[in-house]
């Protein structure tokens, strides 16, 4: 996220100075005080109500959640989701672009978490300390994990008939399991998440609309960054880790 400082004659849908939010995503390259990237490519206008370092984090957790739940598990209005790791970049993204969707949301995170992730909209608030979500017997439409800690089959059985599971931090045997049939119209979806600039304008929408706000837990200067991955590598950040460089 930052400004425009350079743009080709050819260029009209953005000028120089232009607040702007881009998502290389999987081409990654944004280690960099500048980064090219081409006018027709995932990059939008910064959304007004967020700050530089809040738009920096809006794209990662917000595009994958979007992808996954709305485009693969096609969520319906009325729902129930199962968010586990419910408060890192695409979970805490993810319960709040099920609720626009119209779902009831659970959220598996840890007990300090809590109250961050029933701010952000989920009905129930579930502390992986105390409960095991497998075992409790609830059933769910759709189950987002984000952790990858419970076996696949296992989150199967949380599912109701025609119920989609979808793994974020699959393995390898995880990838070729959603390729086997989990009976009961069930379905196991992973695998990379599509990225678009179309999900980058409705992420812009809903953050204008007041209906997103990407979670930013630490902010490091550029000459930081190896301790910005810290945080990272726990496992146990909120939302998102910006880096920031000085003009």
């Amino acid at each position: 996220a930052g400004e425009i400082a350079a743009a080709g004659s050819g260029v009209a849908r953005f000028k120089i100075g232009d607040q702007v939010v881009a998502f290389p995503g999987s081409e990654l390259g944004c280690h960099a005080e500048y980064r090219t990237m081409s006018a027709a490519g995932r990059i939008v206008l910064k959304p007004k109500t967020l700050t530089t370092v809040e738009a920096a984090a809006m794209c990662f957790g917000g595009a994958t959640a979007l992808y996954f739940l709305r485009d693969a598990a096609k969520i319906k209005v009325g729902e129930r989701v199962l968010v586990i790791g419910a408060s890192g970049a695409v979970g805490s993204a993810a319960i709040q672009i099920a609720k626009v969707l119209g779902a009831e949301v659970h959220a598996v995170t840890s007990g300090s978490n809590s109250d961050l992730v029933l701010s952000l909209g989920a009905t129930r608030a579930i502390d992986y300390a105390t409960t095991n979500v497998v075992a409790e017997g609830r059933n769910y439409d759709v189950v987002l994990d984000c952790v990858g800690l419970q076996p696949p089959r296992n989150l199967v059985t949380t599912l109701k008939p025609g119920g989609r599971l979808i793994l974020i931090a699959a393995s390898l045997p995880d990838l070729v399991s959603a390729f086997k049939p989990v009976g009961e119209g069930r379905k196991i979806i992973a695998g990379p998440a599509q990225e678009t600039l179309e999900q980058l304008e409705t992420l812009a929408a809903l953050v204008s609309a007041g209906q997103f706000r990407p979670v930013v837990d630490h902010v490091f200067s550029f000459e930081c960054i190896a301790a910005a991955h810290v945080p990272v590598e726990t496992g146990r950040k909120r939302g998102s880790v910006v880096v920031t460089i000085s003009s």
